[in-house]
């Protein structure tokens, strides 16, 4: 049995708890409609029993990790403000179009936190083995 997916449960027990239907959540996320019906089930029946979901709490972020959200995310809704504010309404449209479609992708790519924790010793490794062996230019 594979072991619980406690990132995936806390986004879909997010979308859950703000109302989102099934289908907007499997949107949302990429996570297969399927899958997102079969945890809104459990969801639904661990609430008509009054048992809390089992999902741990988040596990806070380092304050790099913190700063570096924020900072990204300020970036991003000035762009927004200024695209909406400065940018014909065709452009701002294709611009709001790509963000969107940048975020989307981007869930792919999110690192999960065992990733995370590998990334630091794999760098650490290809550092190693690039000093031993150079790339000839």
């Amino acid at each position: 049995m594979a072991p619980p997916n406690y990132e995936r449960n806390r986004f879909l027990e997010q979308h859950w708890r703000e109302g989102k239907t099934v289908d907007e959540a499997a949107m949302l996320t990429g996570i297969p409609r399927s899958t997102v019906g079969y945890y809104y089930r459990k969801f639904n029946r661990y609430a008509k029993t009054g048992i809390e979901l089992p999902i741990p709490a988040p596990k806070p972020q380092s304050p790099t990790d913190a700063f570096a959200s924020l900072i990204l995310k300020a970036g991003t809704m000035n762009d927004f403000i200024n695209t909406l504010q400065n940018d014909d309404p065709q452009t701002a449209y294709y611009r709001l179009a790509t963000f969107k479609l940048l975020w989307e992708v981007s869930k792919y790519f999110y690192l999960t936190s065992e990733e995370k924790k590998q990334l630091g010793p794999f760098i650490q490794t290809w550092i190693a083995s690039q000093s031993k062996h150079p790339t000839r230019v």
